[in-house]
């Protein structure tokens, strides 16, 4: 199992620095917040609903990945409560969202490892605050919590 020394040295490696996010159920809005608004983890309420928004604007792009404990239209219910945890379809929503690519870098394997999630080709959101281009470097402890990361000052 891979220990968060593991992924500082990961990271370093890249030239990136942990940031830390608050764990309150919404800590991959929170680490997507940081990383498209300069830091800024309090804009995680805008980012949920834009999320959100994007979920319900095309089901036909995530609703085969969302496990079927109800309906698609439940599922986004419970995605808008500030206390529910993102996902990996959240993500590729987001990716989508702001035109942005999410490298997440996981640690609780064996090695820690990216998964990259990149918006689709067509640019699908009509957000003001569309990102095109830019890069979002997030971490995933594996089942747990989401951090933000910064570049190093070297």
């Amino acid at each position: 199992m891979a220990s968060t020394d593991d992924l500082l040295h990961v990271l370093q490696c890249k030239g990136l620095t942990l940031q830390p996010v608050v764990g309150d159920g919404a800590c991959q809005f929170r680490a997507i917040s940081a990383q498209l608004y300069d830091g800024n983890q309090e804009m995680h309420n805008d980012v949920r609903a834009t999320i959100v928004q994007q979920l319900q604007n095309n089901p036909t792009l995530y609703e085969k990945f969302v496990i079927k404990n109800g309906t698609y239209k439940t599922y986004c219910e419970h995605m808008a409560l500030s206390s529910t945890w993102g996902n990996h379809t959240t993500l590729h929503a987001a990716a989508d969202a702001y035109g942005a690519t999410f490298v997440v870098t996981t640690v609780g394997f064996e090695q820690p490892d990216d998964i990259v999630i990149v918006p689709t080709a067509l640019k699908l959101s009509e957000n003001p605050r569309y990102f095109e281009g830019k890069t979002c470097n997030i971490v995933f402890y594996v089942e747990c919590h989401y951090a933000s990361t910064s570049a190093s000052n070297f």
